[in-house]
């Protein structure tokens, strides 16, 4: 249920942007390594390689990403922002704090501090027993 809320909130506040949840992930994801691949874009964000590939297709076709030539391999391409795209993806951290303000409201400083600690925590011990 939380999840739920969670992405419909997230959802409510990209679309005036333009966005889907995956274009989001996207963007967060290059936001933190811009000239990943492809395929490290899918890894990042747990998305399967061809809701990835389709994914960056819609943000190209946006001119918010443009593929670039791998330096070493010349089957993959390297995704990098436009400016569009580097104008619209800054701004994609505040809407995540204002929809973490909005869920987590209820909460004291210190509790917030203790379900992100856990909920990271989490997410640790998962990624580590799936890879």
């Amino acid at each position: 249920m939380l999840a739920r809320i969670i992405e419909s909130g997230m959802q409510d506040r990209l679309d005036p942007l333009g966005l889907t949840i995956p274009e989001f992930s996207c963007l967060m994801a290059l936001l933190e390594g811009e000239g990943a691949t492809q395929t490290e874009l899918g890894r990042i964000t747990g998305a399967p390689e061809y809701a990835t590939s389709r994914t960056i297709e819609k943000l190209v076709q946006a001119n918010l990403v443009k593929r670039l030539p791998h330096p070493s391999s010349r089957r993959a391409h390297q995704i990098h922002f436009t400016k569009k795209g580097k104008a619209l993806a800054i701004q994609l951290p505040g809407l995540i704090k204002t929809n973490n303000d909005h869920i987590l409201g209820g909460l004291s400083k210190s509790q917030r501090v203790q379900l992100e600690d856990l909920l990271e925590k989490t997410v640790e011990h998962i990624a580590d027993t799936v890879t």
